[in-house]
């Protein structure tokens, strides 16, 4: 009976110490990613290509992804600061579809987008 509650016990402690370690782990992450984070384009160097990374535009909820979204987003802030010239959009090969973003609702013209089929 003791054995269990000391094995019970011993697992409790240890799941506590492996989130301690992920929480305190995260927090230096953040700490260290701080300098290097922006939401203000004008604090960005101008640069030719800009890389979107893929992803679904569909969200696991079945309405759009706010990933992707946010993604689009922040690609059309960097064209209208005038900091990206031509953006690269990565994506998948399921279909023709499926490899086009809807850049439609920002002000990204086509011919300034690439569109990777990796």
């Amino acid at each position: 009976m003791r054995l269990g509650l000391y094995v019970v016990l011993g697992l409790g402690g240890l799941a506590l110490l492996v989130v301690l370690f992920a929480w305190l782990a995260e927090r230096r992450l953040e700490q260290q990613a701080s300098s290097c984070l922006t939401t203000d384009p004008s604090r960005l160097a101008d640069t030719d290509v800009a890389l979107v990374l893929g992803a679904a535009p569909i969200g696991p909820e079945g309405g759009p992804n706010r990933y992707f979204e946010y993604r689009l987003d922040a690609a059309a802030a960097l064209w209208r600061a005038k900091k990206v010239k031509y953006f690269l959009m990565s994506g998948d090969n399921r279909s023709r579809c499926a490899r086009v973003p809807r850049t439609n609702a920002r002000p990204i013209p086509p011919t300034m987008v690439a569109i990777s089929g990796v």
